[in-house]
């Protein structure tokens, strides 16, 4: 997340201070724990008095009078509250001070200027941390999930969008990638990615016109950000697509990443057409999503269908062409089982729960065991809302302690559901569920059991009512593993939180960033979160191949 990287107060960080943080590849960061970010403005006061100055700097020394502290001089932490008018009064809290009192010192630096004198005080003779202090505001995402679902989309797709504006020019020198597109595309991420998103009252005050605007400005990066990824790729696709030169009309399909892969390709196909594999000559399985019917157009047909095929081999950081072929072949016939109570593969054996629109049970067939834990109260799958905590203080985390209660929360499993449909589509089985729940009141969860792969995906389609008062929406993943540790994956690496964080790290939530796995005695199993799926020009995200069309040359 953006703003500063901070852990729970419980551990005291800021009177072990500094301390060199040292990250999975041995780099080194110099590191200072704040009790807070406005150290100044709680200090002294906003507008700041000489009184509470005096009062106040002799205990914060105390923390810096230790032995083993060796500079000279100490961090006072931001001056006041950000996203708040500025308090200009604050600017002369060290001169009128230093006028007065010889000792100590106060004088304004930037963060980077005050930690290269500390450290050159102390001649760089600090402790070594490794370790990960945890999650401490990532629950800010959730204020605005939705454009924090495209920002994070934003993310993946852009490292995507930097390698495949390079390939042009790979091949033609008089190519070049217009830079300022992604440039612009990285500083509007950037900025979306600052960590408050609303109106320091927006907690409450949702609908106060300073809350409004200043989500609108944030939801205006991201969105503007997505746009210049967009123009990118479509300008490396079109300036790639003219170099191949292919003998007919084509789909041509990216893999950003470094290994060959297969993945679903999701794109629109014209009516009477269909997908030939460029390699073998022959067409391709798809599975239609929906059929849209249009006015002829010469060149344009009658309508078209939103379908998805796997692509199969396609190169690392390569592409594969299919070609687009005139044609009355049909894709792999749908096989209405609505009733079906078992669906199963060579790997595994499931059996939906139709009421929670979840999963009753998983058998893996190789390991002959039962993955779902069936002493859980959820499903395997189950969308679960949360209510309650809104007599909690709306800066509880920030101000926790032992005298603060635990909220009183309630949660509602998904319910009333039935199975929609159970189909065979082209790489294997699609089971679709749908439910509702509290301000839920549509939850679509469609279960793809492939047939050639070990994996089962879940995608999860749902309408949710707005509401003001405090909430929260889980998927709730019940297993049943023996003797099982848990990790995830954050910015930096793989984090194992019963070894790897630090003390005062919070437990209460982990964000990750693509993958968590729970590992036991015998089993081991791997969950990959994906954030969503982008249709038509703007293809499937990182996590799927790219793809696009091409014109004969």
């Amino acid at each position: 997340m953006g703003g500063v990287r901070r852990v729970l107060l419980q551990g005291r960080w800021n009177e072990k201070s500094p301390f060199y943080w040292e990250g999975p590849d041995g780099g080194r960061v110099l590191m200072w724990y704040s009790r807070a970010y406005l150290q100044l403005h709680t200090l002294f006061g906003s507008p700041w008095r000489m009184e509470s100055v005096r009062d106040a700097l002799p205990v914060f020394l105390q923390a810096y009078t230790r032995p083993d502290y060796l500079a000279k001089s100490v961090l006072v932490y931001g001056s006041q509250l950000e996203n708040t008018p500025l308090a200009s009064e604050q600017a002369d809290v060290a001169g009128v001070w230093n006028a007065q009192y010889a000792y100590p010192h106060l004088e304004f630096a930037t963060v980077e200027s005050a930690m290269q004198q500390i450290e050159r005080e102390a001649g760089g003779k600090f402790p070594v941390v490794r370790g990960d202090f945890g999650p401490y505001w990532e629950d800010g995402y959730g204020s605005d999930v939705r454009y924090t679902a495209m920002h994070r989309e934003n993310q993946e797709r852009i490292l995507s969008a930097e390698k495949l504006s390079v390939l042009p020019s790979i091949l033609s020198p008089n190519l070049r990638p217009d830079l300022s597109l992604l440039d612009s595309a990285w500083k509007n991420e950037l900025t979306y990615d600052e960590h408050t998103w609303t109106y320091v009252g927006a907690t409450s005050q949702p609908e106060n016109q300073q809350s409004e605007d200043q989500i609108a400005l944030e939801r205006s990066r991201v969105v503007e950000a997505k746009r210049q990824i967009d123009e990118s790729m479509q300008r490396s696709f079109a300036q790639l697509s003219g170099l191949l030169s292919p003998p007919q009309n084509s789909l041509a399909v990216f893999n950003s990443l470094s290994w060959e892969r297969n993945g679903i390709v999701t794109f629109d196909l014209a009516n009477g057409t269909e997908i030939v594999d460029s390699a073998t000559n022959q067409s391709m399985p798809y599975d239609v999503l929906f059929v849209r019917q249009a006015i002829p157009l010469p060149g344009f047909g009658s309508g078209y269908r939103r379908v998805r095929f796997e692509a199969k081999d396609i190169p690392a950081v390569g592409y594969k062409l299919y070609f687009l072929k005139a044609g009355a072949k049909t894709p792999l016939a749908h096989e209405s089982q609505a009733h079906r109570d078992v669906i199963e593969n060579q790997f595994y054996r499931i059996t939906p729960d139709p009421a929670s629109g979840a999963i009753a049970s998983i058998v893996d067939k190789q390991l002959g065991s039962e993955l779902v834990d069936h002493n859980s109260a959820y499903k395997f799958g189950s969308y679960l809302y949360v209510i309650g905590g809104d007599d909690i203080p709306s800066n509880s985390l920030y101000r926790y302690g032992a005298g603060l209660n635990p909220p009183a929360l309630t949660a509602h499993a998904a319910r009333n559901g039935m199975v929609h449909e159970v189909r065979q589509a082209s790489f294997g089985t699609v089971i679709t569920l749908e439910s509702s729940c509290t301000n839920t009141p549509k939850i679509r969860t469609e279960i793809l059991l492939h047939d050639q792969e070990k994996k089962i995906e879940l995608r999860y389609d749902l309408h949710k009512e707005r509401v003001l008062t405090r909430e929260s929406a889980y998927i709730a993943f019940p297993l049943n593993v023996a003797n099982r540790t848990f990790a995830y994956g954050n910015q930096i690496g793989w984090v194992n939180p019963a070894k790897d964080e630090l003390a005062g790290g919070s437990r209460e939530w982990y964000v990750a960033r693509h993958w968590t796995a729970v590992e036991g005695s015998s089993t081991a199993m791997r969950l990959r979160w994906l954030s969503g799926t982008l249709f038509g020009g703007a293809g499937p995200r990182n996590s799927s191949p790219r793809a696009a069309r091409c014109s004969r040359g």
